[in-house]
């Protein structure tokens, strides 16, 4: 049995400087395009309480080409994009209205920050490829080439087409629908490893091993910053210096998620299924300033934590090991993290201790260990009960073996190109993403 779902995949684009000045014009029409929509739909609310559909401005697209030779020059699909993101933007909008979540209201946007549009209609039309070159050819457009690096699925199950512009580059995303396998049911499950987030370790599995923490030097960031800040608002010298920002920021974040890509590969050919912890992160990093007249404490403190928090990835680690596990045939399970430090993975005993205390001592049953690795054990009994070879709460059969040395708060240290011993996944890559 399988089941469909969608890969990105992303390529290095080649543009000459002719290329890239055309781009940042179609790029820049295209932020008037998106402005001019959200305008039109909420002046048509307030003075007719009209709505204003997507297929209605795109027939309102359809005059302007005739009126317009700059605009009648582009693809009528590229010109459609920004509508297309507008009626997404409002469709969120309308969603958290009725989820009761903070609205989010639709906002103008700069061309500064408008990086890139996507075709959606037809996209196998615009992706030539001659053995491992390949080329993005879309009307009004220079021609966008990009090396193939990997291999990837039938031009037919092509759903998307994707140009952004980044701090670093020109990237070319390809979106293809493909066909994973069905997840192996919970009783074939031989090999099970619950995962506790950390910020003192970025990981702590059940089996004893740690991740160790990202730690960034904000060093040179924070000079750049203090440069930036002093510059002249909208000089030369200011956009030299913000650019040089962003290209720091971003080389930052690909090197941080290769390695996500290598840890999450390990974990997923070393077990065949991963139980997680199902936290709501956004509640977690939430400031504690408090307001004017119940002001927070502790606000220096909760700040560094949450800078901790987003430091480790959590999120994206995660997501990454759902997509690895999907075209891998195993499972990834969430399982609620409330008291996962507090219950003694011993004898399930509640031991109440403060977040700055890090061994976990139960009176009922001697258990003495790391607390990040009790949470882990509890983190995997909740998904997939006792493990194989192990009856008791905590005990542990072979694929979750507990050592003398370990029950003393004794880690090992997992390192991201540990090989494991499961059958591989499939060729994966720094460059993937959902």
């Amino acid at each position: 049995m399988t089941r469909s779902t969608h890969r990105t995949f992303r390529f290095p684009a080649r543009l000459s400087r002719t290329g890239h000045a055309r781009l940042e014009t179609v790029l820049g029409l295209l932020c008037d395009l998106y402005n001019a929509g959200l305008e039109h739909r909420v002046g048509a609310y307030h003075r007719q309480r009209q709505s204003v559909s997507y297929f209605d401005q795109c027939k309102q697209i359809t005059a302007l080409r005739r009126e317009e030779p700059e605009v009648s020059a582009i693809d009528v699909r590229v010109l459609r994009s920004p509508l297309n993101r507008l009626n997404k933007a409002f469709g969120a909008f309308f969603r958290r209205v009725r989820n009761g979540e903070k609205p989010g209201f639709p906002r103008y946007r700069s061309k500064r920050r408008y990086r890139g549009f996507e075709i959606d209609d037809r996209p196998q039309s615009v992706i030539k490829r001659n053995g491992n070159r390949g080329r993005v050819r879309i009307k009004g457009l220079p021609p966008i080439g990009f090396k193939i690096r990997r291999e990837l699925p039938e031009l037919e199950r092509l759903q998307t087409v994707r140009v952004v512009r980044t701090a670093r580059r020109i990237e070319v995303q390809l979106v293809y629908r493909i066909d994973v396998p069905e997840p192996i049911g919970i009783e074939q499950v031989r090999h099970p490893v619950g995962i506790d987030w950390g910020v003192a370790s970025r990981l702590t599995l059940s089996t004893g091993e740690t991740v160790a923490a990202r730690k960034i030097d904000r060093s040179a960031t924070r000079r750049l910053q203090r440069k930036l800040s002093r510059a002249k608002r909208g000089s030369n010298s200011r956009r030299k210096r913000r650019m040089t920002l962003a290209r720091i920021w971003q080389r930052a974040r690909e090197r941080n998620r290769g390695q996500l890509h290598e840890l999450a590969r390990t974990l997923v050919s070393r077990f065949d299924a991963i139980a997680l912890e199902d936290l709501r992160i956004l509640n977690m990093v939430r400031s504690a300033r408090g307001t004017k007249d119940q002001p927070g404490s502790n606000v220096r403190a909760k700040a560094g934590l949450n800078r901790s928090i987003h430091e480790q990835s959590w999120a994206t680690l995660s997501q990454l090991l759902v997509e690895k596990a999907e075209r891998a045939g195993r499972r990834v399970d969430f399982v609620a993290p409330h008291h996962t430090s507090q219950d003694c993975s011993g004898c399930g005993r509640r031991v109440p201790k403060k977040l700055s205390v890090r061994t976990h001592r139960c009176d009922g049953c001697g258990l003495e260990l790391d607390r990040d690795l009790n949470a882990a054990r509890n983190v995997s009994r909740r998904a997939y009960g006792s493990p194989p070879g192990g009856t008791e709460p905590g005990a542990a059969g072979e694929a979750l073996s507990i050592d003398a040395e370990r029950r003393t708060n004794g880690c090992k240290t997992l390192e991201p190109g540990d090989p494991g011993s499961a059958r591989p996944v499939g060729p994966q890559s720094c460059t993937e993403a959902a």
